[in-house]
């Protein structure tokens, strides 16, 4: 089942027992129960000169009906779970009706600025409000809020079968400390907060506001040339990075339509943003900008947004790889007991733009040499490709 159920065609279920053979035309009293829980909402916008709500959805829905309402919703595959949207009825409320999601209560969380984030169980059902919000610096930006439903607003998450659930919202800011508030998230710097640019960029979540910092070329470092390196055979021409100016920003392609919701230049034209759309798991695509003062569609440099489900720390890695970089253009192969001069670094668990960290063939990113962009090769054939 997926968004099939209506104020028109909620399922129901009841038992009975009786005597067949009985008295004639005697009437049998059977007690329905609604297999759906009702959820009202109202959505207030208490700052609308500096937030736009364009859009209501529903998310993590179950596509399946639970009979035995005691029962926890299970598998958590992706695949059994859909979304919706919303629609507004005309005194400005929303009514909608889904299936049983009993994801549990969350020990420990008591306010409802904590029920969001990291606090939340997996494929927990949850009501998003998306619009665009006007930073101070950036401009008119994507911008998220999501409610969770449950018996409470603070720690529970379960949506039962037969119930109703009566939500007020009201959006009075963008406060860092709420986790119900989804700011887009800044890729270009690191943990620390410190700047970390790249040419490929990977992201976890479905529908998410991403940035980064599209004046700097690559991480900004200068390259050195074969000449500058001694017995750098394999190294190319210097390449000195220079800051950009861009002057729009779009993508040039992606391997799922969905992938890419939207892609925008902050009002300073420094940074590049994008939606990731909903319920998409992996994904690739390229985003590039032009500079001004060039000609149309020439493309001034380019990223690779890599979406997947699972995050790729190689120092997480119990059995990590590790090289040396012996400063000439080669590297060897290490351990952890390396003790030779020489810089150590560590490989990543899977090649760029693959979907899993166990490794299958044609489910990554495929370069030619000296070329930084990634070729995307949607049909390959007979086409026999190593990994680089």
């Amino acid at each position: 089942m997926e968004n099939a159920i209506t104020a028109d065609n909620i399922p129901m279920m009841g038992h009975t027992t009786f005597t067949v053979g009985g008295t004639p035309k005697q009437p049998i009293n059977l007690s329905l129960t609604r297999l759906a829980a009702k959820v009202n909402l109202r959505v207030k916008n208490a700052i609308p000169a500096i937030f736009r709500p364009d859009k209501v959805t529903v998310h993590n829905i179950p596509k399946f009906i639970l009979l035995d309402g005691s029962a926890e919703t299970e598998p958590l595959a992706t695949e059994n779970y859909s979304r919706m949207e919303a629609v507004q009825k005309e005194d400005g409320s929303y009514t909608f009706y889904i299936p049983q999601n009993k994801r549990g209560i969350q020990a420990g969380l008591s306010l409802p600025s904590e029920k969001g984030g990291s606090n939340v169980p997996p494929r927990s059902t949850y009501i998003r409000v998306r619009g665009n919000y006007k930073h101070a610096v950036w401009g008119w930006v994507p911008f998220f809020y999501r409610i969770y439903p449950g018996a409470n607003m603070y720690n529970d998450f379960n949506i039962e079968q037969n119930k109703q659930y009566n939500i007020g919202i009201t959006l009075t800011g963008t406060n860092d400390n709420d986790k119900r508030v989804y700011p887009p998230q800044d890729l270009s710097i690191d943990a620390d907060g410190n700047p970390a640019t790249a040419n490929s960029y990977i992201v976890l979540e479905e529908g998410r506001a991403y940035f980064f910092d599209a004046t700097v070329q690559g991480n900004g470092a200068t390259t050195p040339g074969k000449d500058e390196v001694a017995g750098a055979k394999w190294y190319g021409p210097k390449i000195e990075p220079r800051k950009m100016s861009p002057k729009n920003a779009f993508w040039i392609w992606k391997t799922d339509e969905a992938l890419i919701d939207e892609v925008t230049l902050s009002s300073k034209k420094d940074k590049v943003f994008f939606v990731i759309g909903d319920d998409v798991i992996n994904g690739n695509a390229l985003i590039g900008i032009q500079e001004e003062g060039t000609p149309e569609g020439e493309v001034a440099w380019s990223w690779h947004i890599w979406k997947s489900d699972e995050d790729d720390d190689p120092r997480e890695n119990p059995d990590p790889h590790r090289v040396r970089d012996n400063t000439n253009g080669s590297f060897e192969s290490t351990n952890a007991n390396w003790t030779r001069a020489g810089t150590v670094e560590y490989l990543m668990t899977r090649s760029l733009g693959s979907y899993s960290k166990k490794w299958t063939p044609h489910n990554h990113m495929y370069y030619q040499w000296g070329r930084k962009d990634p070729l995307y090769l949607k049909s390959h054939g007979s086409l026999t490709i190593k990994l680089i």
